[in-house]
């Protein structure tokens, strides 16, 4: 790709600082995080994890889960680690990227998008950027389909701004690029749960320290007062991005498999 034209501050505003050493540490010093997020009993149950065994190792593997808490950064970062399989990269808010925090998320292999920016200028460097990611530095990414969490619990349309920028980029490179389904699901909720609508109030009348803050508060709890949680990480079919015919399709795909992926948790949960 030819990088001549971009605009180096919005490159570097967005862009991660992926660092593997880095990760090993935290992914060292995780396992007791873990241990205080979810049931000691349960931990995390991680169903479908052997399809991704199956991938060639030139595959790029774009991770599509539904979006339900900032735990499932960690979370989905650590099981990775801990599985021995490559790190993706993955975008988050720019809201989570203040001091001190912006460098850890770099390191640990976020960018940074500000999904309210309408500047052209931005939003072509968003684009060339995650082109990037596929085209040259062909890494694997989680994209979270819904864009942001969700407020409900329930799953979102497919946002298709960055996962069409995706899957435009997939055809122009030779290797497979992989779309798997990733299903999360909570039980008995997510953390910030009962935060939820005073979250929505803050954030959509522009009172940004007040909603930094009380998600950071509504985060950090469990670590002083940890909430019984059993989280489920089920791992759907895979397909090809690149067979899909438009970003249209594609995000069809992916909300019809984690929709299935949804009802069949229900019915397990009723024992149905």
């Amino acid at each position: 790709m030819n990088l001549d034209n971009i605009d180096p501050k919005l490159w570097k505003r967005i862009a991660h600082r992926f660092d593997l050493k880095y990760f090993d540490y935290f992914g060292r010093e995780w396992g007791w995080v873990i241990n205080r997020f979810v049931s000691r009993e349960n931990r995390v149950v991680m169903r479908g994890i052997k399809c991704k065994r199956g991938f060639s190792e030139t595959d790029l593997v774009i991770y599509l889960p539904n979006h339900r808490s900032h735990y499932d950064y960690l979370v989905l970062g650590y099981m990775f680690w801990e599985q021995g399989m490559k790190i993706p990269r993955f975008a988050a808010g720019e809201n989570l990227f203040f001091w001190p925090f912006d460098n850890l998320w770099r390191k640990l292999g976020a960018y940074a998008v500000d999904r309210g920016n309408m500047d052209w200028n931005y939003r072509k460097t968003m684009v060339e950027y995650v082109t990037h990611l596929v085209v040259d530095e062909k890494c694997d990414q989680i994209d979270f389909v819904g864009g942001g969490r969700s407020y409900t619990g329930r799953l979102q349309e497919p946002k298709l701004g960055l996962l069409g920028v995706v899957w435009k980029a997939s055809q122009q490179i030779q290797e497979n690029v992989v779309g798997q389904p990733v299903f999360l699901d909570y039980d008995p909720g997510v953390i910030e749960e009962k935060y939820f609508e005073a979250l929505k109030k803050f954030k959509y009348s522009n009172q940004y320290w007040a909603y930094v803050g009380l998600d950071l508060y509504a985060f950090f709890k469990q670590f002083i007062w940890p909430k019984e949680i059993k989280l489920s990480i089920e791992f759907g079919d895979p397909f090809s991005i690149k067979k899909c015919k438009s970003k249209k399709e594609l995000g069809e795909k992916v909300q019809s498999v984690l929709s299935e992926m949804a009802c069949e948790s229900m019915m397990d949960e009723f024992g149905i």
